[in-house]
Protein backbone atom coordinates (compact mmCIF):
# COMPACT_ATOMS: atom_id res chain seq x y z
CA UNK A 1 0.00 0.00 0.00
CA UNK A 2 1.26 3.46 -0.83
CA UNK A 3 1.99 5.73 1.48
CA UNK A 4 -0.66 8.42 0.26
CA UNK A 5 -3.04 5.54 0.42
CA UNK A 6 -2.26 4.58 3.56
CA UNK A 7 -2.60 8.02 4.98
CA UNK A 8 -6.03 8.69 3.74
CA UNK A 9 -6.91 5.21 4.94
CA UNK A 10 -6.16 6.21 8.54
CA UNK A 11 -7.89 9.73 8.29
CA UNK A 12 -11.22 7.88 7.54
CA UNK A 13 -10.80 5.45 10.22
CA UNK A 14 -10.27 8.43 12.66
CA UNK A 15 -12.88 10.51 10.83
CA UNK A 16 -16.27 10.79 12.61
CA UNK A 17 -19.30 11.89 10.28
CA UNK A 18 -18.54 11.56 6.83
CA UNK A 19 -15.59 11.21 5.34
CA UNK A 20 -16.05 11.39 1.94
CA UNK A 21 -17.31 15.21 2.12
CA UNK A 22 -13.89 16.23 2.22
CA UNK A 23 -13.03 14.58 -1.14
CA UNK A 24 -16.22 14.51 -2.76
CA UNK A 25 -17.71 18.02 -2.47
CA UNK A 26 -21.52 18.84 -2.64
CA UNK A 27 -20.91 21.03 -6.01
CA UNK A 28 -19.35 18.04 -7.63
CA UNK A 29 -22.46 15.85 -6.99
CA UNK A 30 -24.52 19.11 -7.70
CA UNK A 31 -22.82 19.16 -11.14
CA UNK A 32 -22.94 15.88 -11.91
CA UNK A 33 -27.24 15.77 -10.91
CA UNK A 34 -27.49 18.82 -13.06
CA UNK A 35 -26.16 17.13 -16.18
CA UNK A 36 -28.22 13.81 -15.85
CA UNK A 37 -31.44 15.90 -15.38
CA UNK A 38 -31.77 14.68 -11.89
CA UNK A 39 -34.18 16.09 -9.90
CA UNK A 40 -35.06 15.71 -6.22
CA UNK A 41 -36.29 17.57 -3.43
CA UNK A 42 -34.41 18.66 0.00
CA UNK A 43 -34.09 16.47 2.37
CA UNK A 44 -32.29 15.73 5.61
CA UNK A 45 -30.76 12.86 3.37
CA UNK A 46 -30.95 14.01 -0.10
CA UNK A 47 -29.03 12.33 -2.85
CA UNK A 48 -25.47 14.06 -1.57
CA UNK A 49 -25.63 12.82 2.15
CA UNK A 50 -26.75 9.55 0.63
CA UNK A 51 -24.32 9.02 -1.66
CA UNK A 52 -21.38 10.37 1.43
CA UNK A 53 -22.87 7.35 3.84
CA UNK A 54 -23.13 4.90 0.89
CA UNK A 55 -19.50 5.60 0.75
CA UNK A 56 -18.79 5.43 3.92
CA UNK A 57 -20.24 2.18 4.58
CA UNK A 58 -18.39 0.57 1.49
Amino acid sequence: MTLRVQILKNKFNQSLGLPFKELLPPSAIEQALYDLKIKYKKRLFDPIVTLWAFLSQV
